[in-house]
């Protein structure tokens, strides 16, 4: 519980003492490089403990990272907010996935490859280890692609779910290292094509997934930008859906409440 407050309070300096004057920022520079060496080395070991299954030793690392992220200097300016909160979150994640009633030796994996990912991208910009979960993204997308031929429903909406799991584990590094709308428009698409029963339309968008991934991993934010544009839509009938679901909506409601007025008035 503490490790929450911690982590809050981090946030919380983050962004009340963001422009405060950094006159040791040149002095410190070094010291910080190391400091995020240092929170790469305990994500990697809590990566270690988790293979060994040595569960209290994970939760003893845990502890000193969420410490050592806690003492940072934000005064430099070096971190976003949203790279603070990124980072944050990735280590209460692994905190709170440690103090499970029943251990998911699985869930511990795939949190602790994830703070690996997050802090690692601090270190190594130019050959982050996140970029390793791309053929695993790529094969999730064929197997989107393969029951949006085959008009399977059922098996496209496991295949959309497998490929939230997976991106689920770089979602911190490309917060950190990308644009954040990178994300919204991929969570936008993903929704889409998990609730559209029109197989030529979901296939337009799993074409342009399968083209998003190389260049999330190895192209600029301009690169991904220029093939989300012009921006994805829902197609018009589901727009028309939509309208006229939030028009039925507000007109109950109306409705509801004259009528209520009316049964005041009459009593």
């Amino acid at each position: 519980m503490w490790i929450r407050l911690c982590l809050i309070l981090v946030i919380l300096n983050g962004f009340f003492f963001w422009n405060i004057s950094d006159t040791w920022a040149e002095d410190k520079w070094s010291a910080e490089k190391t400091k995020e060496q240092e929170w790469l080395q305990l994500a990697l070991q809590i990566q270690k403990q988790i293979g060994q299954q040595n569960v209290v030793e994970a939760k003893s690392t845990v502890t000193k990272l969420a410490i050592s992220f806690s003492k940072t200097n934000f005064q430099m300016k070096k971190y976003s907010l949203r790279v603070i909160s990124a980072l944050s979150n990735t280590i209460l994640e692994m905190d709170e996935q440690l103090n499970q009633a029943l251990i998911d030796p699985e869930g511990l994996a795939a949190r602790a490859r994830k703070l690996v990912y997050s802090f690692d991208v601090l270190v190594h910009t130019n050959q982050p280890l996140w970029h390793n979960a791309e053929p695993e993204l790529q094969r999730s997308v064929g197997g989107m692609k393969q029951s949006n031929q085959e008009q399977k429903h059922e098996d496209l909406r496991e295949a959309v779910r497998q490929f939230q799991k997976s991106f689920d584990l770089v979602r911190p590094a490309i917060l950190i290292s990308k644009s954040p709308s990178i994300l919204q428009r991929v969570d936008s698409m993903l929704a889409f094509l998990e609730k559209n029963r029109n197989f030529s339309e979901n296939e337009t968008i799993i074409q342009l997934l399968e083209q998003l991934i190389p260049n999330i991993f190895h192209g600029s934010d301009q690169d991904v930008m220029r093939l989300l544009k012009p921006t994805v839509q829902m197609p018009m009938p589901m727009v028309i859906i939509w309208l006229i679901s939030t028009i039925l909506i507000v007109l109950s409601y109306f409705l509801w409440k004259k009528y209520e007025g009316t049964k005041a008035r009459t009593e």
